[in-house]
């Protein structure tokens, strides 16, 4: 089973009704899909969810995934990432360093973000 980490702009995509590797990811069989709270965060963030019904809405999506903490390890990890490229903001690194730490592949529409993290696999082209 290949473990795949999905970057806030693959939901936000999705959720917009854009064409995404979303549409293929939730009818892949061998593929478990995974969110972390960084990427919960800046999912809710959106302005538009002052509305209840579309709040309602994005808590049944993000309830579609399962969920990877973040713990001590996850941290260090980050912290790493970020010594080793200063530029990337702490939430891409954090992102990153749940997929390094789970062994999870990451889905993004954002190579370049993470393009400099060792080890980092991603699921797209």
């Amino acid at each position: 089973m290949t473990k795949i980490l999905l970057d806030t702009n693959i939901l936000i995509d999705y959720s917009k009704d854009r064409e995404t590797v979303l549409d293929e990811l939730l009818f892949e069989k061998e593929v478990e899909l995974y969110i972390n709270p960084v990427v919960v965060a800046e999912y809710l963030a959106d302005k538009n969810l002052i509305n209840k019904q579309k709040k309602t809405q994005a808590f049944d999506f993000l309830d579609q995934f399962k969920i990877i903490n973040i713990n001590k390890r996850i941290g260090v990890e980050t912290g790493e990432i970020m010594r080793n490229d200063p530029t990337l903001n702490w939430k891409d690194a954090m992102i990153a360093a749940t997929c390094l730490v789970n062994d999870c592949k990451l889905a993004t529409r954002n190579r370049k973000h993470f393009g400099k993290i060792k080890g980092l696999k991603f699921a797209t082209a």
